[in-house]
């Protein structure tokens, strides 16, 4: 029996059911959020304000497909601000791990001229993670190193969606870590410790680990292994991310405030969100010694290359009065094997 046809409606009605879901949405109450946002679209199935909080609501509660499906549904039927679905329904893709769709939708936009300006910083992390996430290549161990590791792992392997978190493929490993963040530190302190010491496990996956159990207030020592440095920590003792180098980040961007910020913000954005991928990189080890300009101008070079222009390292050194031999150091450094930020972007 159809139920709207059994409900009665007083005048307002439909806006109270509406205010209900806005305030529950405001307090952080998603599914009384949801269950009001559909009853209102049930009598008016294009009320925006309706669909943007039926829309968040979905990915606040872990509904991806739906909050997938929704965001195409309202783009292709122009119901609210295209550039605010945009947003969301990308986001959706990230979650999803669908790395193929991300790149293309954002590639898509940018070539029209479309990409709204307001998220365009989100939008380049996005892209910087997509095609990072696609191109890391897993470099198989020798036969007897893996059962060494299998060792150590065992008991985390025998949960097929821990194990997850060791896959070669670095799309299964984020979509592992979207649900195994859920969890409790109880459930996957194995799977966690195991695969901050894993070679098979993304650097970015590895810093994602260790923020969720800083959140988690994990008070235990903890080995990390990247780039074939190791070092033992306790999460909850760790610096936030946007406290990690945060001298160092706020001097390069000193660097970049006269120049590069006012003559070319698309690269200037394109700048801010290659600096953060290699800081993500490398936390919480010491970044490559270098000073700020130095710094700047390298991530500056980087840019340009991931822009399509090449061969600028002698001008760019010049525009910040650093040193070109120092800048190619970094450069190489950054953009080195196993994890280079810049081919992953570009090849």
């Amino acid at each position: 029996m159809d139920n709207k046809n059994n409900l009665v409606l007083f005048p307002g009605s439909i806006r109270l059911l509406l205010n209900e879901g806005l305030n529950a949405l405001e307090a952080g109450d998603f599914e009384q959020g949801l269950k009001h946002f559909n009853q209102t679209l049930m009598y008016d199935e294009k009320d925006e304000q309706a669909c943007y909080g039926r829309l968040v609501c979905l990915l606040e509660l872990g509904y991806l497909e739906d909050s997938k499906t929704t965001a195409e549904d309202m783009m292709r039927e122009g119901i609210g601000k295209y550039e605010d679905v945009l947003f969301f329904y990308v986001s959706a893709l990230v979650q999803l791990g669908e790395w193929d769709a991300v790149v293309e939708t954002i590639e898509t936009e940018r070539q029209s001229s479309r990409l709204p300006a307001k998220y365009a910083e989100h939008f380049f992390q996005f892209l910087a993670t997509a095609r990072t996430m696609k191109k890391e290549v897993f470099l198989p161990e020798a036969e007897e190193e893996m059962e060494d590791k299998k060792k150590d792992h065992s008991a985390a392997l025998r949960d097929e969606m821990l194990a997850g978190l060791f896959d070669p493929s670095t799309e299964v490993q984020w979509r592992t870590f979207q649900q195994l963040k859920k969890r409790s530190w109880r459930q996957v302190k194995v799977a966690f410790e195991t695969a901050l010491r894993h070679e098979n496990t993304s650097p970015m996956i590895k810093t994602m680990l260790l923020l969720v159990m800083k959140d988690w207030e994990v008070g235990v020592s903890i080995k990390v292994s990247k780039y074939k440095r190791e070092k033992n920590v306790i999460p909850i003792q760790l610096n936030s991310f946007s406290e990690y180098e945060a001298e160092l980040k706020a001097s390069i961007f000193v660097q970049w405030e006269d120049g590069l910020e006012q003559d070319n913000p698309m690269l200037y954005e394109t700048a801010q969100s290659i600096l953060d991928w290699i800081f993500m990189e490398h936390y919480p080890f010491s970044l490559p010694e270098a000073t700020a300009n130095v710094w700047a101008a390298a991530i500056h070079v980087e840019s340009l290359r991931y822009m399509g222009v090449q061969d600028e390292h002698e001008k760019v050194s010049m525009l910040y009065d650093a040193n070109h031999s120092e800048v190619e150091k970094l450069v190489n450094h950054v953009k080195s094997p196993p994890a280079s930020f810049h081919s992953s972007l570009i090849d």
